[in-house]
């Protein structure tokens, strides 16, 4: 759901996940921001992720990834998450505003770092917890996204000595015909829809 033409859903789907998730201690928030290295200039990535226990946020851990995309930075704090979820053997549920890590894990192609994470967080196989990812609309008022958020940029701000305010790498487009045309409409618009009762020629 892209801002400028899904704007409505984007708060419905907000207001649906603050109501059900923001009081629920195996909620783990993630999120993901770019900091620029010392040594060499190179775009580096803080992953983060923070728990929700009875509307008392809290961070759990953070990882400075290195040599990725921002997407594999997404991927690689959900299996940060899931680690806490192995520890204790408990199901979590684990909202992140990227759309582009939820489909990759939706179709298995996740990147090599989170799946070293993954693999690194114990004796998946034996495990009986399961985890739920959730997609939530970035930027919107979900405290446990907007406080993920928060920190990830606080990180990347503190390692960026060049850089106070790290400029952040635009999603990639998912390369489907749908995708695509919303992108390029989302992007083109400059004036809200015209009314639904209009016929083609009043629009």
């Amino acid at each position: 759901m892209y801002p400028n033409l899904h704007m409505v859903r984007r708060e419905a789907r907000a207001e649906y996940v603050q109501r059900t998730l923001a009081t629920r201690n195996d909620t783990m928030y993630v999120d993901a921001a770019t900091y620029t290295e010392d040594r060499n200039h190179k775009k580096s990535k803080v992953a983060t992720v923070i728990n929700s226990d009875n509307s008392d946020l809290k961070e759990i851990t953070s990882a400075s990834i290195r040599n990725c995309t921002v997407v594999e930075a997404e991927e690689a704090a959900v299996p940060l998450a899931a680690a806490e979820g192995y520890r204790s053997n408990g199901s979590l549920t684990i909202p992140t505003d990227s759309q582009a890590a939820c489909r990759n894990y939706l179709n298995g192609r996740i990147s090599h770092s989170a799946l070293r994470i993954l693999r690194s967080s114990g004796k998946i196989e034996n495990n009986q917890a399961k985890h739920t990812i959730v997609w939530v609309p970035g930027h919107t008022d979900i405290t446990g996204n907007q406080e993920a958020d928060r920190i990830a940029r606080r990180y990347a701000t503190n390692r960026a000595s060049n850089n106070p305010d790290p400029a952040e790498e635009p999603e990639p487009v998912a390369q489907s015909y749908t995708e695509m045309l919303n992108y390029f409409r989302g992007i083109r618009r400059k004036y809200p829809p015209p009314h639904k009762q209009l016929n083609r020629e009043g629009a």
